[in-house]
């Protein structure tokens, strides 16, 4: 190899790097830098553990490991839909996804927000197969254990906002049966 291909390899990851590290969740965020991505496809095999690292070294920022994951989502389906490096993103963050949607599942076992959002990512890419036909995010968290209180939480906040849309149907009904009298 020689420096220029050297060179050629360590700009992009410190780039990749700097846009790392400014990452957050929201949506002009993910696009930014997922555009960036998937401009620099070729060089996904050599940009994927920069993203890995990135992604367990800010344990002690939830939200930015979730923007990590979201990202990814991001880059995966938005490539393969303008068939723009589709592959090599895949093929790059495949064998690393499961240990860092793990990692970011038990780093993160006391936010339930986080779970859900990792639990709701983890459905789709499974049902729109984002990984491959052969990859089961669901059962990565799963198999963790955890899982199921995400969900007991979720049916709790369903039970109680039917509760409370219950009461406010009573309390309405009340009062025009107290207005018609």
């Amino acid at each position: 190899m020689s420096n220029n291909d050297e060179d050629e390899e360590t700009i992009p990851k410190a780039n990749f790097l700097a846009q790392l590290k400014k990452l957050d969740c929201s949506q002009a965020s993910i696009e930014q830098v997922s555009f960036w991505c998937q401009f620099h496809a070729k060089k996904a095999p050599f940009l994927a553990p920069v993203w890995e690292r990135s992604l367990k070294s800010t344990t002690n920022t939830p939200n930015r490991m979730l923007a990590h994951l979201y990202l990814a989502s991001d880059v995966i389906q938005n490539s393969r839909k303008k068939n723009k490096g589709e592959e090599s993103w895949t093929k790059s963050w495949k064998g690393m996804m499961e240990g860092c949607v793990k990692h970011v599942w038990e780093t993160c076992k006391d936010d339930a927000k986080i779970r859900r959002s990792v639990k709701r990512m983890m459905d789709v890419w499974e049902e729109r197969k984002v990984l491959g036909s052969k990859a089961t995010p669901k059962q990565w968290i799963t198999r963790l254990g955890g899982e199921k209180e995400g969900e007991k939480e979720e049916e709790g906040n369903a039970a109680e906002h039917r509760r409370k849309s219950s009461a406010t149907t009573t309390t309405t009904k009340r009062k025009e049966v107290d207005g018609a009298a």
